[in-house]
């Protein structure tokens, strides 16, 4: 009857350790799904040459405007200004705009 026991006690540890690294591996996974719904990331990573920053003209993809780069925010957002006027002309995403060369 012990050795019963000790079987289902070791069946019962591997099954607590697996369950422990399947947990462990998804807080990945949720710091993912997180950080798509702030925006912060967008899944994919660009060329070091498609990244943009802040001072870069840009182009806003819906539109077609020439925009500069003011600042980016923590979210990853864009703060855009018109190049001439420098007013504001919106915030934008990284998939919104696109760099200009």
């Amino acid at each position: 009857m012990e050795v019963l026991y000790l079987i289902f006690a070791i069946v019962w540890t591997v099954l607590c350790l697996i369950l422990f690294f399947k947990i462990w591996g998804m807080t990945n996974d949720v710091r993912l799904i997180k950080n798509h719904m702030l925006g912060i990331g967008t899944g994919f990573i660009k060329n070091e040459s498609e990244l943009l920053k802040a001072g870069d003209i840009a182009k806003v993809v819906e539109t077609n405007e020439k925009v500069l780069i003011a600042e980016i925010s923590t979210n990853g957002r864009f703060k855009c200004i018109d190049p001439e006027s420098h007013k504001i002309v919106g915030i934008f995403s990284d998939s919104e705009l696109e760099k200009e060369i």
